[in-house]
């Protein structure tokens, strides 16, 4: 790759647009990418440097609670225009599922799936996505289904701060400005993996590193950072990130990291003031020190990404 497409890659970024996305489009390992960018005024200058990459690009349909836009990016006009119709078909399903679950969830199923295929997700975690997500629940939670062996949480496929998957559903749900997200899509997958050991979501982090390690190494560097950090974990869309160490149960932090998500701010604000944290069964304990400080409760796991 020469300077020029690394410099244009970065000008992507700096609208918002994943720096591990492009790579894996200019390389093969996916034939096309659902991205967002936060600003609509700027669909113009992303366009052209798409185009300066050998690269084509779409503006999704339009959601008029997101600030941005979603943007198809794809090596070909045919594989967008098949992309952009599962995107309208799919729409058009949500808005008849509860007039006719069996048919219209199976439909949307149907489709999700092609859709998923053309962005290049695994089939195995394709799968695992449409069974573990309820057909008529717009703002799904559903958990990561893993085991949590610290063994296995392998930080390549750490997917909780991938925004674009979820940034759609959040603002349409709940209005949240995710534009302010400090730490906003930091990934090398961009999909849910089955398991944290799925070998095929392996094989394309895999990919994904060596070039990043070749022509953007910080920005490696950065994702690396933030993805072992430790997690409290409520589901896909609560949780919260620390400075921090895990010992089993118990995560000794000095800070908390804001990545705006759904996590409730009273209790951000109540583990704030403590600086250990211990997990039961159905609820966790905030500490200062020896000193309990708060009782919450709620289900939670405690675990960082190795």
């Amino acid at each position: 790759m020469n300077e020029e497409k690394i410099e244009l890659i970065r000008q992507l970024s700096f609208f918002g647009i994943p720096v591990p996305q492009i790579l894996a489009l200019l390389y093969g390992f996916k034939p096309c990418s659902r991205l967002y960018s936060g600003i609509k005024n700027n669909n113009q200058k992303i366009q052209k440097i798409i185009t300066r990459l050998g690269l084509k690009a779409a503006i999704a349909q339009d959601q008029p609670k997101v600030q941005g836009n979603f943007f198809f990016i794809g090596t070909n006009d045919l594989i967008i225009q098949k992309a952009l119709f599962y995107e309208k078909v799919e729409t058009k399903i949500k808005n008849q599922i509860m007039s006719s679950k069996a048919f219209y969830g199976n439909l949307r199923s149907y489709i999700n799936f092609q859709l998923a295929t053309l962005l290049g997700y695994p089939k195995c975690c394709i799968e695992f996505y449409l069974q573990t997500r309820p057909a008529t629940n717009e703002l799904l939670f559903f958990t990561t289904n893993a085991t949590l062996n610290p063994e296995e949480l392998d930080y390549r496929l750490n997917f909780l701060l991938n925004y674009d998957n979820c940034r759609g559903d959040i603002m349409g749900q709940k209005n949240l400005n995710c534009d302010s997200i400090l730490y906003n899509n930091l990934f090398l997958i961009p999909h849910v993996p089955c398991s944290f050991d799925c070998q095929l979501s392996k094989k394309y982090a895999k990919s994904v590193v060596v070039l990043l390690k070749k022509y953007f190494p910080d920005y490696l560097k950065n994702i690396e950072h933030y993805l072992k950090k430790p997690f409290l974990f409520i589901n896909d869309f609560e949780f919260l990130i620390f400075e921090g160490t895990v010992n089993k149960n118990i995560l000794s932090y000095s800070d908390t990291i804001d990545s705006n998500n759904l996590f409730k701010k009273t209790w951000t604000n109540k583990i704030k003031e403590g600086n250990r944290l211990i997990k039961n069964e159905n609820n966790f304990l905030v500490f200062k020190d020896n000193h309990l400080l708060h009782k919450i409760n709620a289900k939670v796991e405690i675990f960082n990404f190795n």
